[in-house]
């Protein structure tokens, strides 16, 4: 049946335009073109017979299971905070990072580290930590600048924490930088040959001697107590001239 043919508006006439006024559930209850009211669509229901993907929408189909949700912490970011260092050459200090649980749950955490020149002693680091809800700790681990860092000279610090709960990682850079060479340059030993110290110094880091040792001038060598002189004393010798010193503080090492 065409457009021309129906009386959709009921106004007895037969129009190629006209507006619907019908009522669509007709039965035999209803004179359509004689009620002036209008009714709400009625159908079947025919949700339960929808199917998206394998499964029914209205309920499982044979065989069928609902899949776990996948849940994405979306706080699961800047867990890592720290800063980036500046330090003098010749010196033995800590870097302090932070680790924080930003969510609802308690989390466990996995932690790895790397130090690009090893001044950064990433293996006192813990490898796991659990945290409570919106918890934060500091983590200390001990840093080392050689003696012989030069100006500008830097180590790369990368610490990656692994969320456990979710298997989510994220990775954080940090430098350790030297913007002073060590105030100490008297205590550098040579490439080769003999050392031979002339004023006073301090050596405060692990050196090593590539000879034998001399102290003179009535120059005074302190070794401080988280320092090391590595003067291989089976092959090699340190001798304190008279008038000089050497004054090693409780932890330091000559050996």
């Amino acid at each position: 049946m065409g457009l021309s043919s129906v009386d959709w508006n009921c106004d007895q006439k037969i129009e190629k335009i006209n507006l619907v006024k019908a009522n669509i559930n007709r039965n035999n209850t209803y004179d359509d073109c004689n009620n002036n009211q209008y009714y709400l669509l009625k159908s079947r229901n025919d949700w339960d017979r929808l199917v998206y993907d394998g499964g029914a929408i209205g309920g499982f189909a044979p065989g069928e299971e609902l899949a776990m949700e996948t849940v994405i912490d979306e706080n699961f970011e800047n867990v890592v905070s720290g800063s980036d260092l500046v330090v003098s050459a010749g010196i033995s200090d800590s870097y302090v990072f932070q680790i924080s649980n930003p969510t609802a749950s308690t989390i466990s955490y996995s932690l790895e580290g790397s130090s690009e020149k090893g001044w950064i002693e990433v293996s006192e680091m813990p490898s796991q930590i659990t945290l409570q809800p919106n918890e934060n700790i500091s983590i200390e681990i001990p840093i080392n600048i050689p003696a012989t860092a030069t100006l500008d000279e830097k180590d790369t610090l990368t610490i990656t924490v692994n969320n456990q709960n979710l298997d989510l990682s994220e990775s954080s850079e940090f430098s350790v930088s030297v913007n002073k060479e060590s105030p100490n340059s008297a205590c550098l030993p040579p490439s080769s040959g003999d050392w031979i110290i002339k004023q006073d110094c301090t050596i405060e880091s692990n050196i090593k001697a590539p000879a034998n040792v001399f102290i003179k001038n009535n120059s005074v060598l302190k070794i401080s107590d988280k320092a090391r002189l590595d003067v291989d004393l089976k092959n090699h010798f340190l001798k304190v001239e008279k008038g000089s010193g050497l004054l090693i503080k409780e932890g330091g090492k000559v050996y």
